[in-house]
């Protein structure tokens, strides 16, 4: 099986948590995201989705990353092998993984970025899991 370092993608877009909500949805459309994770003094704190902005943010009239986003974040590192990421995918319920080497975040690996991987039965499962449940990601 294969480490997660052969999927991830790297140099990833972060914000700070005071940015506003208008600038981070700009930035999310320009790059064609959904996912931004969020820094505060240069370390990570959290994430922030395009879900976010329009469930929590514009529905409740608040206005920075800080006051949206998720800060229960779920990492994962680029040694870890493929399917051990897939099956934290599906504990937690959610389509990314924020990989975090030597307390730096080095990229990002998605479903889609596994589904690359021979684990079509694993992802297949963890997609229904996710869909399932009422994860905001």
């Amino acid at each position: 099986m294969s480490q997660v370092k052969d999927y991830i993608t790297k140099n990833i877009e972060t914000v700070n948590v005071e940015e506003n909500l208008e600038t981070l949805a700009k930035k999310m459309a320009k790059q064609d995201i959904g996912f931004l994770p969020v820094l505060d003094n240069g370390n990570y704190v959290g994430v922030i989705t395009d879900r976010d902005i329009v469930i929590k943010g514009v529905a409740q009239s608040l206005n920075t990353a800080q006051q949206v986003m998720t800060k229960d974040v779920v990492t994962g590192y680029s040694e870890m092998e493929t399917d051990e990421a897939v099956n934290l995918l599906q504990k937690h319920n959610i389509y990314r993984l924020l990989i975090v080497d030597d307390n730096k975040i080095t990229g990002v690996v998605t479903l889609g970025d596994l589904g690359k991987e021979n684990a079509d039965q694993l992802i297949g499962k963890v997609v229904s899991t996710v869909s399932d449940s009422n994860s905001n990601n």
